[in-house]
């Protein structure tokens, strides 16, 4: 790969929004991250020449999205990034109240003024669909959707955590209605879970799809931090011993770390550093999603994109995890 830079932004193709090859995930924004470190991050990734944000109603039930929009409005710079927020779960006292979950056209609509609402925003730049609804027919979203977007409250719709039957349903019914086409999707991708390159990733480079990764460390694991023995750090895998995610720390995850740990260090770079840098560089890949709770992560991460992935590192990589394969897997 050359080394980039965040102004390199990227199309989503059908559209007139570029994303920076890095996308700053604010889902810890107002919760492990105060608002002031959180309005630190936001003003080194701006400075840097990112655009693009991304949030979801459910983070911090509802609290990413207010300490973001506060911040946004309060720097002005509304007209300088890409807002991306996501609709399916209810928020706090409504998550388990009948009809606030799901792709249906109520929770759609109501979603998306809620967001407005606690971001104090006007419209929405890509609003996805955070999990696909199996009860709710597709065209019903999509009615929704447009109705959104006719009244300027959402630019472009898209997905998260599709398959590429479920994006190609949703793609062939809005091209057969004149309805919001879906132009990106978030998945799962990095070192320990490579398997959108087995179907997500073709599929949205052929159907001119965008694509960000989510993930790229795999929950922190492919820091190197972690070891056999929980608890030993302030990390996601060590604050909530009795999450599902556990299942991840694996032997094999462990070892596959540890592997891209001496990688790094023979490439002077950090493992955070070398696996986002390394995602970044895949073809079809649009933006790589980071969520730094700290400035100094942040500085990290965008350090990733000065690391330049070349064909013997690339196939030292492909030796921990095979291309389309995984250690363990991200997908929900």
């Amino acid at each position: 790969m050359s080394v980039t830079s965040l102004t390199s932004h990227r199309e989503i193709p059908g559209t007139d929004i570029t994303l920076a090859p890095l996308t700053l995930g604010c889902m810890l924004f107002g919760t492990r991250t105060t608002v002031e470190e959180s309005g630190v991050i936001l003003d080194a990734y701006l400075a840097a020449g990112g655009n693009s944000l991304d949030t979801a109603n459910i983070y911090g039930a509802g609290t990413s999205e207010e300490v973001l929009g506060a911040l946004i409005r309060t720097r002005n710079c509304r007209d300088a990034v890409v807002v991306t927020t996501k609709y399916h779960f209810g928020v706090g006292r409504d998550a388990e109240r009948p009809g606030y979950r799901g792709n249906h056209h109520a929770n759609v609509i109501r979603s998306c003024e809620d967001s407005l609402r606690r971001m104090g925003l006007d419209h929405i730049d890509i609003f996805l669909a955070h999990r696909p609804d199996p009860t709710t027919p597709i065209e019903e979203t999509l009615e929704a959707l447009e109705t959104l977007v006719r009244a300027g409250k959402v630019r472009c719709a898209g997905s998260s955590n599709f398959t590429p039957e479920q994006i190609e349903s949703a793609r062939a019914a809005a091209l057969g209605s004149g309805q919001p086409l879906f132009v990106c999707e978030q998945a799962p991708f990095n070192l320990l879970d490579r398997q959108a390159e087995s179907d997500v990733l073709p599929y949205c480079s052929e159907a001119g799809v965008a694509f960000t990764a989510w993930s790229p460390l795999g929950g922190g694991l492919l820091t190197g931090k972690y070891t056999a023995t929980p608890g030993e750090t302030k990390g996601r895998y060590d604050l909530n011993l009795d999450h599902p995610r556990q299942s991840r720390r694996t032997e094999s995850v462990l070892e596959a770390a540890s592997a891209v740990v001496g990688i790094a260090e023979h490439l002077e770079c950090s493992a955070s550093q070398l696996a986002i840098g390394w995602a970044v560089s895949r073809p079809g890949v649009t933006s790589v999603l980071v969520g730094p709770r700290t400035r100094e992560q942040l500085a990290d991460n965008l350090g990733a994109l000065q690391v330049e992935v070349c064909e013997s590192t690339s196939r030292a990589l492909d030796d921990i995890c095979a291309p389309g394969a995984c250690v363990t897997s991200f997908r929900l």
